[in-house]
């Protein structure tokens, strides 16, 4: 569309901004009109469309009249609105000629900027919008982003198209329940899906969008199987197809990453001969798919009846002109039963489908599966393990195995006899079958037929290992075909003694079974008297041994053998066979097969080189599979491609990916051929839907089709021109008063928190001087901030009374004295010194001084100290570095123990320079790598190569792009989980923290590598899509894109990935724990080695990482070839040759000289010290070692002549744990111990290892400041940098540094000090003053405005405040009133009417002291929706508060933190008891941030309970907060200080859910955490689907059913009930198999997003890491299983018998935690059990687990300590002394029979509250009648079991110090409430959460739809208050008004589910 008006004379310019501009009508007569009026005769020949969306006139030429003004921003025309105004004196202009046909081409629109203008009151104007969409209608809204509305409805409708697509497709290609694509049903309506665009569904052909869907899969299939190279071809068994009978054909292949992958690629038609099928298979593979048969490597095929001997034909065909493809058989059957299922021989077909019918039929009848296991155990009974052995075949699929015809003959017995007892009892269909298999089964032919099959087929069962892939055989494979092959020649030779075996058996059978013994049927013709025997044997069993020999001959072709020869290439095989490979077994593979030939021999050698050291300390691979996912098989490119093409073989077995996609796809081919009628079946919906988890754009998708039909497009773009210009009236009201006062409200807020105390001297008013200085300080370097320019203006700015130059000299000062501060906390200890890499402060460079270092208190310290000019000379920097260290920093450099420098280029070869002349003078100034990095972030930041630094460079450019906000990190998190999709954990890990992580990443470059692609397609689209994103952003991505796209860049990210995997194992164990860090020091040798051999056969890897890096660049499109630059005169180098001369060999010689630099021989030994650390004490074979020879540090030893001596007592202590029960894992911990002061010299080797920069650096609780300056980094511009205020911002500690500034300040700089403390003072003021000054100012407005309008009503209100002694008729005031009485009312849950006299005029009181203003009145501020939902909660809030306070005590408990857009809140309950009956109400809200600082997080939150909310925490007798999620310790650092505060509120946990899993949640492993995370998911997701409840239950045996009567009468999620089950982890693990199965069965069954789920679901739950995690957690809570049950069920007497087995509960974690080496092995043994029982195909460990020495100690180290420890911290924790003394008070209630209190006793029951009593004596008296009266008065009465029955008898009013103490164990949140109300409240309110849907927050409508008695009562209220006080009328009906649109009223608003809780509520009475 244009932007300039279509008439010929017009002057109208494309920068005006004040006329509006209007589209063409659709209506061909007034078009036809405009166009004359206009003279544009020209344009007559366009059609109409075409001129309505290109062609506009501007409204110059309109009559005022024909245009009407809907707002300033908007007008319209009328109806029939012609333009009639036209000058055609003035000649053409050209230019403006020009300019309308340059707007026509959208490519070089120029955009517009709009100003908004005023409206104009005299003449009404029309302001100008770039384009109006609509017939007649033109608008003039503001555009920040510069886009014209042609663009706009361009996308939307493409957005449509997309949106539409994506719905057909889902409904028909991804789905095939019932629909089909040629049905006109309405898409969307039975199926809950959004409704579609009626355009679409009328215009657009739903087979063509498969069609374009197909072609796009087809070009996805073909750029894998490219890369793939070798692949099979796999025929499927005929099926009837558009009304035709095809034969499905699939290709199967390896993916780069090493995973086996299969595609549905087309049909092949049955009504042909071999020969054509020949020819059209060729055909189809080669013009359609591009691929070679030269690449065909393995066939097989699976046809039944007619078509066998066709297939066989075909097959003959293709191996004969084909000699490398190899025939093998089809899954899923055995290699036997294949032979027979292929045969060409009808009766034998036919008894084949009859033992497939009898296997479907009972697993599609249970009763009938049940039936025939009793029969069988009757026939078989007396034969020892019979009975067992057929059951175990009979289960699963068993007609596929090799033993199906043995098991038919043991069961057809028994299943006849089922036949005749069942037939009468199942549905008619079954019965049908039954009838029909019944004269089958009992045939003569068919029983010898199975007898024969049985005994010949035995012979070749023993092959079906070997064409599985079975390692452990290939050695034998040879020997196993010779000895199939003579079995059978000897059955052949000896037939007749055979076959009459075989024929007795058959006749002996037939006998039993009451079959007669005749020929088959169709030989009843046949009059020759041939035997019986004779003729069976040369009919059927001579041809069946005849064929198989013929077929074990084919199958196991010289070729097929060779290929299996190649499994002797698995590591696993090579173990077995000492690591040596016998060439002949692999010497005879095709040229064809090799990547390298020429160096196939060397790289054999290597191969074995590298699996004989590697076993040591690795699981090996044992599947093919395995091996090719290893990361460095790259380097072995000759066994990679043996392997590929071995894993393509068809017959391998073939393991799944995360997925499990390979297996899925002929699952999901069956599927579609089941669902969909014969007549209903297409090829092109077959292929969508096979092949649906092939990746496509639907983007790609609508752009081609809009090629093809733009007609489509015009049309949804005319749609969404009418919808937009669809005449509006909105009414718009004046907010300038509203905005005024807010803005005031705000001001005085600013001033109130600002405002200082008044000073009359500032020189002698230090704390005024103090935060004066620290106020400029911290606005000084904030100004530094990207996000200042954000702030709001009310900021300080320049100092009035201090001069820049007088500021600049403070921040100086202030920057010396935390140095100084710094300086003083190192004293004479150790330290180290960093140099960070050079970065930019303004417009010079400068490198970072960091300096480590070990306080007073035991904590590491890595702290900034300064910055030094990075273009110093060498010399001179030496010199400078020298100075700052021993003269401005009065460091000795005798203490330096390590160096670290982190520089490139130029710099760093300064920095070695410095680093050798120190490390001369100071050996022991080691010099290392830094631990703030990774080891292969480091090294490559070092490497003085330019391509890597250029590549670098762009690297961290494109992710600090990402990370600039969190729109761009979301498009990273979705590139990351595109480009990582084959590792979920990999996902998980690094979604949202790899722009702010990577450097500390190991793999790094490994994961940009694998996200290149879709990182390359996102910055297309941000570059392409200026629509969405701002210019600027685009302008970013397309320079990032071009960098990206340059070859250079990707060939040196592929290097820097390959040359890093060498190091990696290295890197990822220094970044563990301190034992994995000193364990990695033994491969440091063969790593160099490695890299040496790596740089001898340079030719070789290069060859590999240039392959690799230009495969890449081709799927990208991006030219290899050199840069530019580097390009000679004449033109004629090669780019692999350019690469590996400026590129490999110098990165990977830097390499080697990086490692050897980095991890000296003195380096190595220091890192030995790390085994001193008590956890590794016992397990590092290092710590032997040091033994041997006197420590490196032997001068810093105090007392280094007796350092064995101690070294062994060292040892003794923690092997015998006599110095303490935990052992301590950390430096830091270790050196707190108490015992240190008698090893002083482990103690001093510690310290060292602290200060040691590249050993890691522990979080012991204080700032890091080396984050912090990464941080600084990314949030300021370099610009806007310097070394001053970078130092103060980063370093700064105001609690240790500010009294130093102040008094530095004071001695340097006093007037510039006293001149920032009176400009503070007097900013103060005058904001004070103003502020005054405004809000007098309008108050006068106001007012003189309210005179001049209302006069009369001013004077009667006035009249009336004074009647009314001056009240002022606040309507907050009265509102927050008529609230707190609904609130009171809810609570009480009953009406008005039904309260008694008294109540009534209390209420009426109440509601008459209140004061209203109309709503007219300018006085009264109007009130918000937000404000009046808060001023609600807060007078529920109050009801609370107050019902609290009668009560009189409460605990607090918080449960799991939900997420609403992005941000996090805890839900608070408070528990109490009202009246006799304990009571939950859900409190609020808090917001909760997990990165915030511990002790700023506990602040905020205390703050909102006590001070926002008012909660009397002196009232409070427990705590229970959920301790879930990274942020929890702020939780525990809040309970702890309540707990210091009021020592009355113990903490415990709740009886919300179980005690196991309540406890885990606190566990501080990453793993259980994931853990807990997969089971709430599965929890949820069958709380999602409640018909899946009952196959959860058959399947977990009963797990739904709760021990309590009274909790099934109470709805519960199963969620919930699974939680709070003792047993919980135990049932998970029993049951998980049946769970695995419920989630396959959905897969398979359900469509959409619920099979997606179950699937990532079933891949968590099968993954070993979960396996592991949870029978460990299942064993470990073990203990707490009774206590957990007798806390669930709440019996007190039973509670109080648990009370005293806590201590023995917790001894007995700690002694599993003692003997931990042997309960784990017991563990970790079933786990493995259970990981092979469900998942056997899965059974593979991570990648830290495998590099650790064994998974079982990894798992030990790792799961099974911390989570042991753990839980006997928090049972400590959770069962204090003060808790368990609180439950004592249990012991009063008359069921656990009361004793009475002895005054001599020193350890009283429960002298916890007894202390808080008034009177003691007089308590402990009323105790013991309390006592008295229950074992004498109601001796013979049934005594209360409960506290509320005790509370509610009449005996307690008697007792008041007795019902107190009740109360108070009444509040516990570990002591279960009857009716189980707290369950009952989270669900209610989980349920709200998950089901509310509204516009303003969440929360908030949660809040008060959990006390929706509230909103049922509000009306009532309000009606009542009306009646009171007339004038509240107007101002209440808005209320009630305003909380109908926000869906709040009474009755209709609330859900069903609010309905629910308040009937819940009311079935506990009106107490509740």
């Amino acid at each position: 569309m244009t932007d300039c008006c279509a008439a010929a004379t017009c002057d109208y310019q494309q920068g005006e901004s004040t006329t509006a501009l209007f589209s063409f009508p659709l209506d061909p007569e007034r078009c036809k009109q405009w166009l004359n009026n206009c003279c544009r005769q020209d344009l007559a020949s366009e059609p109409t469309e075409q001129l309505h969306k290109l062609y506009r006139l501007c409204a110059k030429h309109f009559e005022p009249s024909m245009i009407s003004n809907q707002s300033a921003s908007r007008c319209v025309l009328r109806e029939d609105a012609v333009p009639t105004i036209f000058d055609f004196t003035t000649p053409m202009n050209s230019q403006s000629t020009c300019n309308r046909k340059r707007a026509r081409d959208p490519s070089e629109e120029e955009l517009i900027s709009v100003k908004k203008t005023k409206e104009n009151t005299s003449r009404p104007e029309v302001t100008e919008e770039k384009q109006v969409s609509g017939e007649n209608s033109s608008t003039a809204e503001l555009k920040n982003d510069s886009q014209t509305q042609e663009d706009v409805a361009s996308s939307k409708a493409k957005e449509t198209l997309k949106v539409y697509f994506k719905e057909i497709l889902a409904l028909t290609g991804f789905s095939i329940n019932g629909t089909n694509v040629n049905t006109d049903e309405p898409i969307g309506s039975a199926r809950g899906q959004q409704t579609l665009n009626h355009i679409c569904v009328e215009k657009i052909d739903k087979t063509e969008i498969l069609k374009f869907s197909e072609d796009l899969m087809r070009e996805e299939i073909q750029n894998s199987l490219r890369l793939a190279r070798f692949f099979s071809i796999l025929l499927q068994d005929v099926t009837s197809i558009e009304g035709k009978e095809h034969i499905p054909v699939f290709i199967r292949s390896v993916t780069v990453a090493g995973f086996p992958q299969k595609h549905l690629i087309g049909f092949l038609p049955c009504d042909v001969d071999a020969e054509s099928l020949f020819y059209m298979l060729l055909s189809e593979l080669r013009n359609k798919w591009g691929l070679r048969m030269e690449h065909c490597r393995g066939l097989t095929y699976l046809v039944t009846g007619s078509m066998c001997q066709k297939m066989r034909d075909l097959t003959c065909r293709i191996l004969q002109e084909f000699p490398q493809v190899v025939l093998s058989p089809s899954d899923p059957y055995a290699f036997n039963i294949w032979l027979i299922r292929c045969m060409p021989v009808p009766s034998i077909q036919k008894v084949a489908d009859t033992v497939e019918e009898v296997a479907s039929l009972l697993r599609r009848t249970p009763e009938l599966s049940k039936r025939l296991e009793g029969k069988i155990q009757m026939a078989y009974g007396h034969v020892k393990g019979e009975v067992d052995r057929i059951k175990a075949a009979v289960s699963g699929n068993w007609e596929y195995t090799t033993d199906t015809f043995q098991t038919m003959l043991d069961i057809l017995e028994p299943f006849l006899n089922c036949i005749n007892e069942m037939i009468s009892k199942v549905d008619e269909d079954t019965a049908e079958q039954m009838a029909k298999l019944k004269p089958v089964l009992k045939n003569f032919n068919f029983i010898i037929t199975l007898v024969v099959l049985k005994n010949t087929l035995c012979c070749v069962s023993i092959l079906n290992s070997s064409l599985r892939g079975i390692i452990s055989i290939s050695s034998t494979l040879q020997y196993t075909i010779s000895n199939a092959l003579k079995l059978v020649s000897k059955y052949q030779q000896e037939l007749a003694i055979f076959h009459r075996k075989w024929f007795s058996d058959a006749v002996g059978r037939a006998k039993k079974l009451g079959v007669e013994v005749s020929k088959p049927e169709i030989d009843q013709g046949d009059k020759t008297d041939t035997p019986l025997e004779d003729f069976y044997r040369e009919t059927m069993s001579r041809p069946i041994l005849l064929y198989l020999v013929a077929e074990v001959k084919r199958v196991f072709s010289t070729e097929m053998v060779r290929i299996l020869r190649w499994l002797s290439l698995v590591p696993s095989y090579m173990a077995d066979h000492n690591f040596s490979i016998r060439r002949d077994k692999v010497a005879d593979a095709n040229l064809n097969n090799l990547a390298r030939p020429d160096t196939f021999y060397e790289e054999l050698g290597c191969w074995e080189v590298k699996w004989r050291h590697a076993s040591k300390r690795r699981i090996l691979p044992t599947t093919v599979f395995a091996t090719l996912k290893i990361p460095d098989i790259g380097f072995y490119p000759n066994v990679q491609s043996l392997l590929r093409v071995l894993g393509t073989v068809p017959c391998v077995n073939a393991e799944a990916d995360v997925y499990g996609q390979y297996h899925m796809v002929l699952e999901r081919c069956h599927s579609y051929l089941r669902a969909t009628p014969e007549e209903q079946r297409q090829c092109s919906m077959a292929f969508v839907y096979v092949n649906q988890d092939v990746h496509f754009s639907v983007e790609q998708m609508v752009e081609s089709y809009v090629q093809k039909h733009p007609d489509i497009l015009q049309l949804l773009q005319m749609e969404y021109d009418t919808k937009e210009t669809h005449p509006q009236v909105a009414a718009h009201e004046n907010h300038a008063e509203k905005d005024t006062e807010e803005e005031l409200q705000l001001l005085n807020l600013e001033m109130d928190a600002e405002r200082l105390v008044e000073m009359k001297c500032a020189e002698t008013d230090r704390e005024a001087l103090k935060s004066a200085l620290q106020a400029a300080v911290a606005a000084a370097y904030s100004s530094q901030s990207r996000l200042h320019s954000d702030a709001s203006p009310g900021q300080d700015g320049d100092i009035e009374y201090v001069t820049k130059s007088e500021m600049k000299e403070v921040l100086t000062v202030c920057e010396n004295a935390v140095r100084e501060g710094i300086l003083m906390e190192v004293g004479s200890s150790f330290f180290s010194l960093f140099i960070d890499r050079v970065v930019k402060l303004g417009e010079k460079d400068y490198l970072p001084l960091f300096l480590r270092f070990v306080d007073s208190f035991d904590v590491m310290r890595l702290e900034l100290m300064g910055f030094l000019e990075a273009d110093l000379a060498c010399d001179t920097m030496v010199q400078r570095l020298l100075e700052i260290v021993t003269v401005e920093w009065h460091l000795d450099l005798s203490n330096c123990r390590g160096q670290a420098y982190l520089g490139s280029g130029d710099v760093s070869y300064k920095l070695k320079a410095f680093a050798c002349k120190v490390q001369e003078n100071y050996p022991l100034a080691i010099s290392t790598h830094c631990s703030s990095y990774s080891f292969n972030t480091w090294w490559s930041k070092s490497i003085p190569v330019p391509a890597v630094k250029r590549a670098l460079d762009t690297f961290e450019e494109v992710l600090m792009f990402f990370g600039s906000s969190s729109t761009l990190e979301k498009q990273l998190d979705h590139v990351i989980a595109l480009g990582l999709r084959e590792s979920y954990e990999k996902v998980q890990e690094l979604q949202g923290k790899f722009c702010s992580l990577w450097q500390e990443k190991h793999d790094s470059y490994e994961v940009f590598v694998q996200m290149l692609e879709p990182l390359v397609e996102c910055l297309e689209k941000i570059k392409n899509n200026p629509q969405r994103w701002k210019v600027f952003v685009s302008e970013q991505a397309g320079a990032l894109l071009h960098k990206v796209m340059e070859f250079d860049f990707i060939i040196a990210m592929v290097v820097l990935k390959n040359a890093s995997s060498f190091t990696r194992e290295l890197s990822a164990g220094l970044q563990k724990d301190h034992f994995s860090a000193a364990s990695q020091l033994c491969h440091i040798g063969g790593i160099v080695a490695t890299l040496n051999r790596v740089k001898t056969n340079m030719k070789v890897f290069h060859q590999n990482w240039f392959d690799e890096a230009c495969a890449m660049a081709q799927s990208l499109r991006v030219q290899i070839e050199v840069p530019e630059t580097s390009v000679p005169r004449d033109g004629m180098i090669k780019p692999v040759g350019f690469y590996k001369d400026g590129l490999s060999v110098p990165l990977v010689d830097n390499l080697i000289n990086a490692v050897k630099d980095h991890f000296s021989e003195d380096h190595k030994e220091a890192l030995n010290f790390l085994s001193l650390v008590p956890c590794s004490v016992t397990v590092s074979y290092m710590f032997e070692s040091l033994k041997t020879k006197p420590p490196l540090y032997s001068r810093d030893l105090p007392d280094a002549d007796n350092f064995f001596t101690e070294l062994c007592c060292w040892r003794v202590t923690w092997k015998t744990k006599v110095a303490s029960v935990t052992i301590p894992n950390s430096i830091f911990h270790t050196l707190r111990l108490p015992l240190m002061q008698f090893f002083g010299n482990i103690n001093a080797l510690l310290r060292v290892m602290s200060v040691l920069p590249s050993t890691a650096l522990e979080d012991c609780g204080v700032v890091m400041r080396h984050k912090k300056f990464q941080e600084y980094l990314r949030n300021t511009n370099p610009k806007d940098r310097c070394p001053c205020l970078a130092m103060l911002q980063v370093g700064t500690d105001f609690s240790r540094d500010l009294d130093r500034m102040v008094t530095q300040c004071l001695k340097v700089t006093p007037q510039a000090l006293e001149g920032i403390c009176l400009d503070r003072e007097s900013r103060s003021f005058i904001r004070t003053t103003e502020n005054n000054m405004e809000v007098d100012c309008v108050k006068e407005e106001t007012e003189e405005i309210k005179i001049e309008q209302l006069p009369d009503k001013a004077e009667g209100q006035d009249l009336k405040s004074a009647d009314e002694n001056g009240h002022a008729g606040d309507n907050h005031q009265s509102l927050a009133t008529v609230f707190r009485l609904a609130a009171l009312l809810g609570k009480r849950n009953s009406s008005l009417s039904d309260l008694s006299e008294e109540d009534q005029e209390f209420f009426s009181q109440e509601l008459s002291m209140c004061h209203w203003f109309g709503s007219e009145s300018k006085f009264t501020p109007s009130t918000g929706d937000n404000e009046m939902v808060n001023l609600l909660i807060n007078g529920i809030r109050d009801v609370i508060l107050k019902e609290i306070h009668d009560s009189p005590f409460f605990s607090l408990i918080t449960d799991k933190p939900v997420k609403i857009t992005d941000k996090t809140h805890l839900p608070v309950f408070v528990r109490y008891v009202r009246q006799s009956a304990p009571k939950v109400e859900l409190m609020g809200f808090l917001p909760f941030n997990e990165n915030c600082h511990i002790e700023t997080q506990a602040n905020n939150l205390a703050k909102i309970l006590t001070e926002d909310w008012g909660l009397p925490m002196s009232q409070c007798r427990g705590q229970a907060f959920m301790h879930l999620g990274s942020g929890f310790q702020s939780l525990k650092k809040m309970s702890l200080d309540f707990l210091t505060s009021y020592p009355f509120s113990v903490i415990t946990p709740s009886e919300s859910c179980g005690l196991a899993h309540w406890l885990a949640g606190s566990v501080p492993c990453p793993s259980v955490v994931k853990m807990l995370d997969i089971t709430e998911d599965l929890l949820l997701f069958f709380d999602d689907s409640p018909c899946l409840e009952g196959e959860l239950a058959q399947a977990a045996d009963g797990l739904l059913n709760m021990p309590r009567e009274a909790l099934e009468e109470i709805p519960e999620t199963c969620c919930s009930r699974w939680k709070k089950r003792e047993d919980f982890f135990d049932i998970l693990a029993d049951t998980l198999e049946g769970i695995l199965n419920c989630l396959d069965a959905v897969s398979s069954s359900a469509a959409g997003a619920k099979s997606v789920h179950a699937q990532v679901l079933s891949t968590a739950l099968k993954n070993m890491d979960f396996i592991v995690t949870l029978v460990i957690l299942k064993n470990a809570c073990a203990p707490l299983r009774n206590c957990s049950t007798v806390f669930r069920c709440g019996n007190p007497a039973d509670i109080l018998c648990e009370v005293e087995k806590i201590p023995i509960i917790i001894e007995t974690l700690n002694k599993m935690l003692e003997n931990v080496s042997t309960v784990h092995s017991t563990w970790f043994e079933q786990a493995f059990q259970l990981a092979t029982k469900v998942a056997p195909e899965q059974v593979c460990f991570s990648e830290e687990a495998i590099s650790c020495e064994s998974p079982e100690i990894y798992y030990r180290d790792n799961l099974s300590v911390p989570l042991l420890r753990s839980l006997i911290d928090e049972m400590e924790y959770s069962f204090s002394d003060s808790h368990l003394k609180a439950l004592s008070v249990l012991s009063l209630l008359p069921s656990c029979n009361p004793q009475s209190v002895l005054s001599e006793s020193t350890d009283k029951p429960f002298s916890l509250y007894l202390t808080s009593l008034p009177d003691l004596e007089a308590a402990e008296q009323e105790i013991n009648a309390w006592a008295n009266v229950w074992r004498e008065k109601y001796q013979d009465v049934a005594p209360p079991t409960s506290i509320a029955e005790t509370l509610a008898h009449p005996e307690s009013k008697s007792y008041p110090a007795v019902t107190l103490l009740l109360r108070q164990v009444a509040v516990l949140p570990s002591v279960s409430m009857e009716c189980d109300l707290m369950k009952t409240t989270l669900n209610s309110m989980r349920d709200l959460l998950k089901n509310t849907l509204c516009k303003g927050s969440i929360t908030d409508h949660v809040m008060l739809f959990s006390h929706c008695a509230t909103l049922q009562r509000l009306p009532e209220v309000v009606e009542k208050c009306m009646e009171v006080d007339p004038e509240s009328s107007t101002w209440l009906s808005k209320v009630m008004e305003s909380f109908q649109r926000l869906k709040l009223g009474s009755g209709k608003c609330i859900h069903h589910y609010t309905v629910s809780l308040c009937i819940n509520s009311t079935v506990y009475g009106t107490d509740f």
